[in-house]
């Protein structure tokens, strides 16, 4: 993925290290025209039953969520090289330096701004420069006059980007840092098409080293191969927040009941493997528009993000915004996605009637959508917006099925099982009713489609914002996953380390962590891993460009020790 990418890349820069990359998804993935159309991102990404979303991604699935009235959310995971990096929006957000100095507070000294500012500018491919759309100049302005300047972070028309504003064509860790590499240097190889099945791990005394991975290659001809490390080498695992978690429990590191239960020798107890997942809980709604809009000139459709305080973040005194806007125009997405039919969550029509109750009758599961199915005209004229929470207290975890590779991981974020969850988006909803009726805005807020009055707070009027229920039975995982190998200056494996994360200000420091914050994994030698998975605390914007900055944190790391 963006971290493996970014890390592969730099490490290959000096000629005397041997680089070999073990990737999943197929090679020709990575240049595969279908992903490299920036504006196809929604094709890929959300028809959970599209031929592209099987080609492209893992297909994973939460289990049942008793926050979002028990439905399974489709959780996105690119496959191939440059992972889900080549299928996101491609939106460039570089993390707040508030919450890179909050990870130097909780005791991951080398990580602060100024260490990461580098890193951050060596793995940036940013377009900046993109034109400002008439419906994000609109919504921005609407936010400006509407919001109290105590909350508002951040109004911004013309998010960066990583896509040619001229072809449209995708940016991604693959094409732009690693592809490079390949093409001119030998001491770097990449071996696609093979999945790792477990960390060979050998004793030495009291001492655990990594020496190797266990892998196969599935296909024509299937087999398995024993991948040894040479003397002094060592094994980065940069497989994502649910795929890293995996691939060191079926390794025998990790919470040992766990392990027990599934039938894996327990190596390491790791209680903080696979726990403190957090994702950002979203809720979209689509509003209609006059009339047909000017052409869109942005591929990927997004044409302002807003960055705002909660009521509670500005109470508890919080630095960094943990609420978010973003407002796409939908003309992009009607080329590829209207008017097939996507995966939705609601069992209810909406106030046009557009959702074809059959399916359920029909046995079709009720994963996550982000746009309703609507004919291309109305995607046309139609905006789609959305409600982050980048702050949710929520906390899941990642799991094994069983010890078989093979098996996807059991997914369960508990999205918005804290009540203060809710809340917050219930007062995003509030507030972003009063930027759509305002004065500035009103030509893009004519007609509301989705959610319509089915959930809209009696009596109902036009634009007047929806009840929980809506947030309930709407809200989905932004795809944003972090936690699952969390860093940390003590691994919490004895009271008083615990009670050092508890000071700190670690969710959940009866689990501990799993990273030094050279990112070694506790308890083993040669075995490191970076990812989004190795984030202490949840990112309040955008994973991708963070991530592609911690691979190339991680490989300095390693040249460092080497």
């Amino acid at each position: 993925g963006s971290s493996g990418c970014a890390a592969a890349a730099k490490l290959g820069s000096d000629s005397d290290l041997k680089v070999l990359i073990l990737e999943n998804g197929d090679e020709t993935l990575a240049t595969d025209p279908e992903s490299m159309d920036q504006a196809k991102w929604t094709h890929i990404s959300y028809e959970q039953h599209g031929a592209n979303y099987k080609k492209f991604t893992y297909q994973y699935e939460t289990k049942a969520q008793k926050g979002i009235d028990n439905r399974i959310i489709a959780q996105l995971s690119g496959r191939g090289p440059g992972g889900s990096g080549r299928v996101n929006a491609g939106w460039y957000g570089p993390p707040y330096d508030e919450d890179l100095e909050e990870w130097v507070d909780k005791g991951c000294a080398g990580w602060g701004p100024g260490e990461m500012k580098k890193h951050l500018e060596a793995t940036s491919f940013m377009v900046s420069d993109k034109p400002e759309g008439k419906l994000g100049k609109a919504f921005c302005r609407a936010v400006e006059e509407v919001m109290d300047s105590k909350k508002l972070k951040a109004a911004v028309p013309q998010p960066g980007c990583q896509f040619d504003l001229e072809t449209g064509e995708r940016r991604d860790a693959f094409t732009s840092l690693l592809k490079p590499r390949l093409a001119a240097n030998e001491n770097v190889v990449l071996m696609a098409g093979w999945t790792a099945e477990k960390i060979i791990i050998s004793q030495d005394g009291d001492t655990l080293n990594a020496t190797g991975i266990l892998a196969y290659k599935t296909g024509l001809l299937a087999y398995n191969r024993k991948f040894e490390l040479n003397p002094g080498g060592e094994i980065l695992i940069s497989a994502g927040a649910y795929g890293s978690p995996k691939l060191l429990m079926l390794s025998g590191i990790g919470p040992k009941e766990h392990l027990e239960n599934v039938g894996v020798d327990t190596l390491v107890d790791l209680p903080a493997v696979g726990q403190n997942l957090v994702d950002t809980p979203v809720c979209p709604i689509v509003m209609f528009s006059t009339g047909p809009k000017p052409k869109t000139q942005i591929a990927n459709g997004l044409e302002a993000y807003v960055h705002y305080f909660s009521d509670r973040a500005l109470e508890a005194g919080d630095k960094v915004a943990d609420m978010e806007y973003m407002c796409f125009d939908a003309q992009n997405i009607a080329k590829y996605t209207a008017p097939r039919i996507f995966s939705l969550p609601l069992q209810q029509r909406t106030c046009a009637g557009y959702f074809m109750e059959g399916l359920i009758a029909a046995g079709v599961r009720s994963f996550q959508c982000i746009f309703p199915c609507l004919t291309n005209a109305m995607f046309n004229r139609s905006d789609i917006i959305f409600v982050a929470q980048h702050n949710a207290k929520s906390t899941g975890s990642v799991e094994l099925q069983s010890s078989s590779p093979a098996e996807d991981p059991i997914i369960d974020p508990k999205l918005l099982s804290d009540p203060a969850d809710v809340e917050d988006l219930m007062e995003g909803m509030d507030n972003l009713y009063k930027i759509l009726g305002n004065r500035n805005f009103q030509e893009y807020s004519r007609f509301e489609e989705y959610p319509g009055p089915r959930y809209c707070r009696m009596p109902w009027s036009h634009l007047k914002a929806p009840s929980k229920s809506f947030i309930k039975d709407n809200t989905i995982a932004h795809s944003h996953p972090t936690g699952t190998c969390r860093m940390g200056p003590v691994a919490g494996l004895t009271d008083l380390e615990r009670k050092k994360l508890k000071d700190l200000g670690y969710r959940n420091p009866d689990t501990g962590t799993v990273l030094s914050s050279n990112l070694k994994v506790h308890g083993v030698n040669g075995l490191r891993v970076a990812d989004a998975s190795i984030i202490p605390r949840c990112n309040r914007g955008p994973t991708n460009s963070l991530c592609m900055a911690i691979g190339s944190k991680a490989a300095e790391l390693i040249l460092l020790d080497h």
